[in-house]
């Protein structure tokens, strides 16, 4: 039950994302699905479990101390939820 409940949560949260103004979403080029503002792209899902955003500095360091994220394995102006 758990598993449907956090697919369908990606679900929706995928869907609110892609309805935000002036964001586009398709395939990104090492699997899942980006998402762009003004042709940059800020943040892409891998799979139904892992998200890599694009954030300020200030907001990286903030989340990762609140171990709510990781450091992102190979970019340094992202995260990895």
């Amino acid at each position: 039950m758990r598993v449907r409940q956090d697919l369908v949560a990606v679900g929706l949260t995928k869907a609110w994302i892609a309805d935000l103004p002036d964001v586009t979403s398709g395939p990104h080029r090492f699997g899942g699905i980006e998402f762009k503002v003004h042709e940059l792209e800020f943040m892409h899902f891998h799979g139904q479990t892992h998200l890599d955003i694009r954030l300020p500095m200030s907001d990286q360091a903030r989340v990762l101390v609140e171990g709510k994220a990781e450091k992102h394995a190979y970019a340094k102006n992202r995260i990895h939820v």
